[in-house]
């Protein structure tokens, strides 16, 4: 049981960081072009979506059964990566409406791509 939390921790993480780089690398043409901050919100909130869903997805097919929970507990731990790497970068400036509008989504999405995942598994 730990060592199952063990490994999907250690694959969450990953793609956080894959995440987190392919984020880095897109402010440069935001702050090159100007672009407006209510679009670069959103094409960062579609990155993290696309993550969540793509790493849950994963980690439900990984798993043997309940997708659901593999999806969401995958959701949760990514969420959380992220609560505390905005939290270390800003030094506790985080508007938590902005956490609180988003979170049931973002939940949603990592609970649905776990039911997707698990049933992508070939029998």
């Amino acid at each position: 049981m730990i060592g199952d939390f063990v490994k999907r921790f250690k694959n969450t993480t990953l793609f956080f960081l894959i995440y987190i780089i392919i984020a880095s690398i897109l402010t440069i043409p935001f702050y090159l072009f100007n672009i407006p901050y209510s679009i670069i919100g959103l094409v960062y909130y579609i990155l993290m979506c696309v993550f969540i869903a793509i790493s849950s997805a994963i980690m439900a097919c990984l798993s043997e059964t309940k997708g659901w929970f593999s999806g969401l507990l995958n959701g949760v731990v990514f969420i959380a990566l992220l609560f505390i790497f905005v939290v270390i970068i800003t030094g506790f400036n985080i508007s938590y409406m902005t956490l609180l509008k988003k979170l049931p989504l973002l939940l949603f999405i990592s609970f649905a791509s776990g039911i997707i995942g698990v049933n992508l598994k070939a029998k």
